[in-house]
């Protein structure tokens, strides 16, 4: 039996890429689509070997809006040659080593690259590339963190590429990653039932988001109330942003429950109207200082927020709570179209008409969600002047779309009006629900996840359906968030 190679392949070494060391030639090549050089004394000849600061990975060109970026792929790729000896040295993660260099190098390379241009928005502290000092940090965390970042690279992966065969290996090694994520995460809440620790609430969050990202069809209910459990073991959500390293855990967590609740029927939200109103606490003790970044204004987001809390009270309303209903729902509908779209771009250091864009962007779903659930539980009236009013907002946020979809700035902003507009589409023409269905599926390419494919499937079932109401769209509640991860770097273990 031939001896097995003690060096990396000449092309893992020329890419700065770890190696499985398989004869004749390794599976990296393999998966790559690339011929292995083999592990030969001397370089082979028709290999050009790749000089300081050049590009050591296949990647896909990346647009010019990143030309000027402040950290180019050369300075990523340089950093790559640290990370190998690293993480070798490690004897506990040797079985995982090559698979977390490859998750390291892969969110540097792409995932990171593809979301760069929003940089140009504002600065966004919780974007930015793996270095040696995060990754030697992160190998001392848990397996189930450790085994997040290469389960969400490896979703990225599945839903980036068109190759079937590629696709199902990938998804194979995800499923194995994702079941030792569930092992390892028990074992760590069984351990510190009733004191939980900063990773363990990360932990179930990346797992909620994991789950969205692959379409997982589990009930999402089990991981936000285990979020809000150790919560409120906590001290409740006014303590836990006490803690200024969790910001990032809990805006995460705050956009993802609210939109949640959009997609769920009005009987059967994720969100408590409590939970809700802890959440807009959050908003005004931290003074918006958490979601400078938010493409949604946030009043609008606080105005989103009360819409769902307005569903779910009609759903079970009185006969003599109608009319305060309908007081509240207008009051709200109001706060949504007085909402300052140039006071707000005004108060953004750079891009301001961009920012304008997605202000129009959000106001308009904002008002389509509140006027058509309104509408489903009999709050609003179906009368012509609401339904005219409708026909405007709907036309005017897909003019608006198609603007912004040109741009690589904003695009991955635009999930959640975009499921607005097909709802609305219900009642639009064919040509508005195709251009709704198409942008959805290259959506779910850019983003390298399958959330807006799964809603359009969600969509066209609605469309095929007869119905125009909104809770006719959503039989259960879902979990449409295209966020893939939260920056995880600043959490310690209390």
């Amino acid at each position: 039996m031939e001896s097995k190679p003690k060096k990396h392949c000449w092309e893992c070494r020329r890419r700065c890429l770890v190696c499985d060391f398989t004869l004749p030639g390794c599976n990296r090549c393999r998966k790559d689509g690339v011929d292995c050089p083999g592990y030969g004394a001397s370089k082979p000849k028709r290999l050009r070997w790749v000089k300081p600061g050049e590009i050591s990975s296949k990647t896909r060109k990346v647009k010019s809006t990143l030309q000027t970026s402040p950290t180019p792929k050369r300075m990523l790729s340089a950093s790559m040659n640290e990370l190998v000896p690293m993480v070798l040295q490690q004897p506990p993660l040797m079985t995982d080593a090559k698979e977390l260099l490859d998750a390291v190098e892969y969110y540097n390379t792409q995932i990171y690259l593809d979301m760069l241009p929003m940089e140009a928005l504002s600065t966004n502290p919780w974007l930015f590339p793996l270095s040696p000092s995060h990754v030697q940090r992160g190998i001392t965390r848990p397996d189930y963190v450790r085994f997040s970042l290469i389960g969400m690279t490896l979703g990225y992966r599945i839903n980036q590429t068109t190759d079937r065969n590629q696709q199902e290996f990938l998804a194979k090694s995800y499923c194995e990653y994702r079941g030792r994520v569930i092992q390892s995460l028990t074992r760590s809440i069984q351990a510190q039932y009733n004191q939980p620790n900063d990773l363990i609430l990360a932990g179930i969050m990346a797992l909620l988001l994991a789950d969205a990202q692959h379409g997982v069809s589990l009930n999402p209910r089990c991981h936000l109330e285990a979020i809000f459990r150790i919560i409120s073991l906590r001290g409740g959500v006014g303590k836990v942003l006490e803690a200024e390293h969790l910001d990032s855990f809990l805006t995460c967590f705050m956009f993802t429950a609210v939109f949640a609740n959009t997609s769920a029927p009005a009987h059967d939200l994720l969100m408590t109207e409590t939970q809700v109103n802890g959440l807009q606490d959050v908003i005004r003790q931290s003074n918006g200082q958490m979601f400078k970044f938010s493409a949604c204004p946030l009043n609008l987001f606080s105005a989103i927020a009360c819409t769902s809390n307005l569903r779910h009270r009609a759903a079970y309303f009185e006969a003599s709570s109608a009319e305060t209903l309908y007081d509240e729902a207008m009051a709200n509908l109001r706060s949504i179209e007085q909402f300052s779209l140039v006071e707000w771009s005004a108060s953004k250091p750079v891009c301001k008409p961009e920012w304008e864009l997605l202000g129009i962007i959000y106001q308009s779903a904002a008002a389509l969600y509140c006027i058509s659930s309104m509408q489903s539980l009999s709050v609003f009236p179906s009368t012509t002047r609401l339904n005219t009013h409708l026909d405007t907002l709907t036309s005017r946020l897909e003019e608006h779309l198609q603007t912004a979809f040109l741009s690589p700035r904003v695009d991955r902003f635009l999930f959640w009006p975009l499921m607005v507009l097909g709802v609305a589409a219900a009642r639009g023409s064919d040509a508005m629900r195709i251009s709704v269905a198409r942008e959805l599926s290259r959506m779910s390419f850019r983003m390298g996840t399958c959330v807006p494919f799964i809603t359009k499937g969600l969509l066209e079932k609605f469309w095929g359906s007869g119905e125009t109401h909104w809770d006719a769209c959503f039989n259960h509640p879902y979990v449409l968030t295209t966020q893939i991860a939260f920056d995880t770097s600043r959490l310690g273990h209390g």
